[in-house]
Order: structure tokens, then sequence, then C-alpha cells
């Protein structure tokens, strides 16, 4: 979650204003003097990862509110509060009792200060460009810095409009492949990209909107229409490779780990050559679903995915990830337990193997739990960078997991 990608998004779109992204140290102090003299300002900080102390997180949500205030009632001038964005982590955009709570503590905020009437933003210029709307008005921060907005289109329906700085780790761009990809899916859950570009050093893509909202819980009738709709995914010729490129992009941010990745990688070569390679999602959560009671009715957010992955690999991702959910313990510590060998697993992949006349013996079926659990790391480290330098989550998510591989 990048502070200076967002932000820059809030920036003019056209040059001649003074305008600077300022990021809160965690105490939330606001730096008076080197917002003097700017034109705008935007102000602010990402949330706290997961695992902050409560003690930390309670220190911070107060200094949070009470900069917000102070702010409002006595700002730097000539500059005035022209907004102010709630920034709550990827990990809670399901809306549960619970997560609201945690939400007030993990969250961050961007603030945006003007000294006069607010310019055209790089944000507002993707949204004319896209759909004709001037202003944006408020968005929701996604990963890698980029920015969701709902859009209303002229034909009346709604769009999601998705912007984020061009080449950055947010950048629809890759997620608009995917989409491009499935357009004649003919089942009605994914998004049709209706259009993309670039402006202002943004890349943007805008898609259709789906019925349905994300599931609370994942229920079983989800799940299995998760399995069914994964089933249907396109399949390409020749073995799964999408390994080769996870743990490429895994030992290049780990390169003390390269030779045990390749090790790895030649291993699962051989162990998925009878498998079809399929295209993933490589993102599969309840997050990422959404559903009308228990009826699957959209799969969204494709910047995860891959054309020639392991079949399986999806399913397990959702099964795994909506445990670490409900216990609030590392996936990698989940992926130690097998998960590929649970009784629910065996559940709501039945009928994926049934469809894709596959019959994977247990060997096959840790191999692709090795290429899940491949995937599943290199993306995380795509979308938040920082992880690479958290010592808790690189041993409790690769670290472990390789000494396993070992025994």
């Amino acid at each position: 979650m990048s502070f200076q990608a967002l932000a820059s998004l809030l920036m003019p779109s056209e040059p001649g204003q003074r305008a600077l992204a300022l990021e809160a140290n965690e105490w939330w102090q606001f730096d008076r003097m080197a917002a003097a003299g700017a034109d705008l300002v935007v102000w602010g900080r990402p949330p706290w990862p997961s695992g902050t102390s409560l003690r930390t997180l309670t220190r911070a949500a107060i200094a949070r509110e009470r900069a917000l205030t102070r702010l409002r009632t006595k700002p730097p001038r000539p500059l005035q509060v022209v907004a102010v964005h709630r920034w709550r982590p990827p990990e809670l955009r399901v809306r549960r009792a619970r997560n609201r709570i945690r939400e007030a503590f993990l969250s961050g905020a961007l603030v945006e200060l003007a000294a006069a009437r607010r310019p055209t933003r790089v944000i507002d210029a993707a949204s004319r460009m896209a759909a004709g709307t001037k202003t944006v008005q408020g968005f929701l921060p996604g990963s890698g810095g980029s920015a969701i907005i709902r859009l209303r289109l002229a034909n009346g329906r709604q769009g999601i409009l998705r912007v984020a700085p061009a080449g950055g780790q947010g950048d629809p761009a890759h997620a608009a492949d995917a989409l491009e990809h499935l357009a004649g899916d003919a089942t009605g859950l994914v998004p049709r990209l209706l259009a993309r570009g670039t402006t202002g050093g943004a890349s943007w893509s805008l898609e259709s909107g789906l019925s349905g909202h994300r599931p609370d819980r994942l229920t079983r009738a989800i799940a299995q229409g998760v399995a069914r709709f994964c089933a249907g995914l396109p399949r390409t010729a020749g073995p799964p490779i999408a390994h080769h490129d996870d743990l490429r992009r895994i030992a290049a941010i780990y390169p003390r780990h390269e030779p045990r990745l390749r090790r790895i990688a030649r291993s699962l070569d051989s162990r998925l050559r009878p498998l079809p390679a399929v295209m993933r999602h490589g993102d599969l959560w309840t997050g990422n679903l959404l559903a009308l009671r228990t009826t699957l009715t959209g799969v969204v957010d494709w910047d995860g995915w891959h054309p020639s992955a392991a079949p399986g690999a999806d399913l397990l991702q959702l099964l795994t990830m909506d445990e670490a959910l409900r216990s609030r313990r590392h996936v990698g510590e989940l992926w130690l337990q097998r998960p590929w060998n649970s009784e629910s697993f065996a559940r709501i992949s039945d009928e994926y193997w049934r469809r894709l006349n596959l019959h994977p013996d247990p060997p096959t079926l840790e191999a692709v739990g090795i290429a899940w659990w491949a995937g599943q790391v290199a993306h995380s480290l795509s979308r938040d960078p920082t992880l690479s330098g958290d010592r808790c989550w690189t041993e409790a998510h690769l670290d472990r997991v390789l000494r396993a591989l070992e025994c």
C-alpha cells in the first residue's frame, strides 16, 4: 500500500500549481513548515498492518482523529481541508461487525488541502476520459496505490473505474488483460472491459458493474459455485508454467533462496507435466467474490491472473484464505497443514476434478499445493513489496515452507 502512489492520483493533472504529497509519521503529526507555500497538499498515511500491537494501534488511532480534528478547525492558512478519505485495509472489505471495530484501529486516511478551488486531479482526468464524469467525489483505496471508483454510466448502469500510476504495483492494465482474455465468458460472473487508457501518468480501466455484494462468509454453496466457475476457465496447450514466473519473482526478492527455488521449479515441472494448464484468478477469496445470499454473482479483481497455471490452485487459495481470516493465522502456517489433503478441499474440488476429467493422486495434489503457495507468495510481494522487509512475514510464508519442503 503506497502512500505516494495513491497521493499522486490526487495531484493536479495539469502543471502550474505547487502540489505536495506529505506522508504523516505514525503519530499523525502535520509538518506545517513543509506545507508552507503550497497550493495543494495531500497528507496522511496508509493503514497499519495486521499484527500490530493493540497498544500501538490505540495510540495511533487517537492521534489520527485528533490530527484530523485539528486540521478541520485550524488548518495551515491559506490551505483548507477539502476532502478526507478513509483508507481501510483491503482485507477488511468484507463488512462484518468485528471488521468494523478492527477498521477503526487499523485504518489510515488521506486528506486533501487546497488554497483555492480544487483543481482537476489526475483521478478526475481519468474519470472524464473513461465515462465523461468530471469530478470524483469518493473512492476506495486498493492495493498497490490504486483507486477504485463506482461510476454511473451514460446508459444508467454502474461501472467500476480503476486508476493507478502507470507501471506501478497497482497498474490495472494487467487485470484489464485478464478481462480481455475472458471476453467470451458466458457465465455472467466476469466484468466486461468497457475501456482502458492512460492519462497524466496514470493507467486506468473501466469495467461493468455486477450485482451482489461481498459475502460475509464462504458458504458451501458459494464455494461450489466458484468451483464450477473455475472448471470453465480457459485452458492452454502444454503443462502449467505459472510456477516458473512465480518462483523467479520470489528469487529476485530473496536471492539467497534462489538455488532452492530453482530445485522446486524443476521438481514441479515433472510432477505437473501430466496436468493441463488452466487460467487462474490468483487472488481468490471472499473479498473478490460477489453474491446474492448464497448464489455466486461475480468474480472480480483479476490483477493476480495467469493464463497457464496448475489446476486446483484457485480453490486452495479460496479455502485457505477463508480459514486464515476466520482463525487469524498466517497462510504459510496453514500451508504446513497440507490443506489439499483436507476433507473441505475434497468436498468442493470433487466436481471440479470431474469436470476437468482429472483424478490427481496425493503426490500430484501436493505439487498443486506447492504451485499455489508460490503464486500466493509472489502475488503478495508484488502487491506489497514492504513485506520482504517484514521478518515475521518472511519466516511464516517463505522460510518455514522451504524448510518443510526439504524434509
